[in-house]
């Protein structure tokens, strides 16, 4: 029998394990043992480890990746989309995977599909614009179908 701090789990009225009660918001305790093989293995990519192979492959890949560690409560659920962006060096390389999570920082891509998006459309290759500083730089287009705030007065 177990107290008011353990939950038992059974499988047909037979006892199969036991774990501590969690009482914290959002808390889990899964025990290693008991996940499926392909989480077990996932176990062994700390943020830590993750975040020195993203400074392995440039310092734009280094803050991407801290961005998708740091856009999750538990870091652990962004492991599969590091483990995501980091493999994309081997298709693109470092130079690319590099210029292309630079583009997604600069224009709010927060998900590894958006670097994905990045690179395969090529955009990795084209300089990103970056808006004019005073409006003396602004290009006015003139067109029939721009109407222009005096229309609306």
């Amino acid at each position: 029998m177990t107290g008011h701090n353990t939950v038992q789990i059974l499988y047909k009225g037979k006892p199969v394990t036991s774990h501590v009660r969690q009482y914290s918001e959002g808390g889990f305790t899964t025990k290693p043992e008991h996940m499926p093989k392909s989480h077990q293995k996932q176990q062994q990519w700390t943020p830590g480890r993750l975040l020195r192979w993203a400074q392995k492959l440039g310092p734009q890949v280094l803050k991407f990746t801290r961005q998708l560690l740091d856009d999750k409560k538990h870091q652990e659920q962004a492991c599969r989309a590091c483990l995501g962006l980091l493999n994309l060096e081997r298709e693109y390389g470092q130079k690319r995977l590099n210029a292309a999570c630079d583009r997604a920082i600069k224009t709010g891509g927060r998900r590894v599909g958006n670097v994905r998006s990045i690179l395969q459309s090529g955009l990795d290759k084209v300089p990103v614009e970056q808006p004019p500083e005073n409006d003396s730089q602004r290009v006015t287009i003139s067109h029939e179908n721009i109407r222009g705030a005096g229309f609306y007065r």
